[in-house]
């Protein structure tokens, strides 16, 4: 069987490790949590591999909530994360460098992008790994 590369958006993630939290932001966010839900089925499976920047992890190590940080930290393990670094800056390892030719056509994506920031980065870390058949983003 084959398995599917599912690249997460920091955002996602965040609404990943609150999965289980009774707390409802918006009738968005609870259809975004049954999504969710139906995909870690599949992750369970071994059906889909959640692939992520390491940047990710950075920011939960940034929490400055100690409480927060550390619920965000247990959770975040739970995962199996493959993480995947490319255009991200300041690099955070594992990364993998850019060849030549990559440069150049991911920087022919990157003008196709709208305010390409560091969210276009995350676009383009996704289009950037051959793993990656997916994009999950808010």
């Amino acid at each position: 069987m084959k398995t599917i590369g599912v690249f997460l958006d920091n955002s996602i993630v965040n609404r990943l490790l609150e999965i289980d939290t009774s707390e409802v932001k918006d009738a968005l966010y609870e259809g975004d949590r049954l999504y969710l839900s139906k995909i870690m089925g599949y992750v369970e499976k071994g059906i889909v591999k959640l692939i992520v920047n390491p940047s990710v992890k950075q920011e939960i190590e940034n929490t400055r909530n100690p409480r927060r940080k550390e619920e965000l930290l247990a959770l975040f393990n739970q995962f199996h994360f493959t993480p995947y670094n490319k255009w991200i800056f300041p690099i955070v390892f594992p990364v993998h460098f850019v060849t030549e030719e990559e440069t150049k056509e991911l920087e022919e994506l990157g003008k196709k992008i709208k305010g390409f920031s560091k969210d276009g980065k995350i676009f383009l870390d996704a289009a950037a790994n051959s793993q990656v058949e997916i994009l999950l983003t808010t």
